[in-house]
């Protein structure tokens, strides 16, 4: 069925090119209909197997064709739903309301209208993609001030909005405006959220930039504290005088002990999927991120339990430490410094 499939978006394209607008909505919406369809033993057409066709582009033109079809009174509640329908048509990313503006120069009629219904309507929805559609929105509106208006008056509701104000800044600001943004962020948004990371990178980047080092250390925790990664962890090591490493990584591990643990890899399904923009997403930790912590504190008792308590079978997935840690423990056995490890376990070390 895929060559006839991929025939039919061709033509359904060519008639939105042609401005069959009504034409090619009503195509679009049967052709949605196939990823629902299966047989008995539950095989489907699946997108991945459409060759040569940009599905991404053809959600475009579905966009657009919803839009100019709408009645005004109707037009963002239609397009708020199918933009969540669409994004498994999107190869990458997620579709955004700049895709049916640019997809034809001819600008969108009735868009006075449309703007302030469309943000009245995503500033009542708590769905999580909703959020970015109404930053995308005031900042077609408004620009960078709108943006720093609603960071100040939403932000404790909505973070992601001082999230991208503080990215304004960096682009157009001083140091000084990005580690000032960042405070003020860190001060509203509740906490163990991850989004209080991603300021706390920012906030850690202006310090260095202004060589204020403790204000940087303390935003590097902050960040590791909310959203924990190896990279985080090495900033930490990285940073830290010497003498202080073995306590700040002790102090680490009592941080990683906070969190839940991720049980195994999770992964997503057709139309399943997490969103990078959820208001209120925490964070949870790999044993093997534990188990780092643990070898970079000197516990070694401890990483050799955490690793013994594993099964075998999947020691080399991400999230089990036995990886690293049976791997630290070949090459500490071997007595070599890691740049002259024999080279079965130097393979095995750069892997782990």
């Amino acid at each position: 069925f895929n060559q006839p499939i991929a025939d039919t978006f061709d033509q359904v394209d060519l008639a939105c090119d042609a401005g069959e607008m009504a034409l090619a909505r009503q195509a679009y919406e049967k052709l949605s209909r196939l990823w629902s369809i299966q047989d008995i033993y539950g095989r489907r057409i699946g997108l991945i197997a459409l060759q040569g066709l940009d599905l991404t582009e053809s959600a475009k033109r579905y966009l657009r064709s919803i839009y100019e079809t709408e009645t005004p009174e109707r037009r963002p509640r239609a397009l708020l739903e199918k933009l969540r329908q669409l994004r498994q048509w999107y190869s990458q990313g997620q579709p955004m309301l700049r895709d049916l503006i640019e997809v034809y120069p001819q600008p969108l009629p009735q868009v006075d209208q449309f703007f302030p219904d469309w943000i009245k309507l995503l500033a009542g929805e708590t769905i999580s993609d909703a959020d970015a559609w109404l930053r995308e929105a005031v900042r077609m509106m408004a620009g960078e001030k709108g943006i720093a208006q609603l960071a100040r008056s939403e932000g404790a509701r909505r973070p992601y909005f001082y999230l991208e104000w503080i990215t304004d800044l960096k682009k157009s600001g001083t140091p000084e405006d990005v580690l000032e943004a960042a405070r003020e962020a860190l001060r509203a948004i509740p906490q163990n959220l991850v989004v209080r990371a991603e300021i706390a990178d920012h906030l850690a980047a202006a310090a260095l930039e202004l060589s204020e080092r403790d204000v940087m250390l303390d935003a590097m925790w902050e960040s590791f504290s909310n959203l924990p990664s190896v990279d985080r962890l090495l900033d930490l090591w990285d940073y830290t005088t010497p003498p202080a490493r073995s306590q700040a990584m002790c102090r680490a591990v009592t941080v990683l002990r906070r969190f839940p643990l991720e049980l195994k890899q999770t992964s997503t399904g057709t139309g399943e999927y997490a969103s990078a923009d959820d208001q209120r997403r925490t964070a949870k930790v790999t044993k093997a991120l534990l188990a780092h912590a643990l070898l970079l504190s000197g516990n070694l008792e401890e990483a050799r339990q955490l690793a013994g308590g594993e099964v075998v079978l999947g020691w080399s997935g991400s999230n089990n430490p036995q990886g690293v840690v049976v791997t630290f423990f070949m090459v500490l056995l071997s007595g070599c410094p890691p740049d002259q490890l024999p080279p079965h376990l130097q393979v095995q070390w750069k892997w782990a």
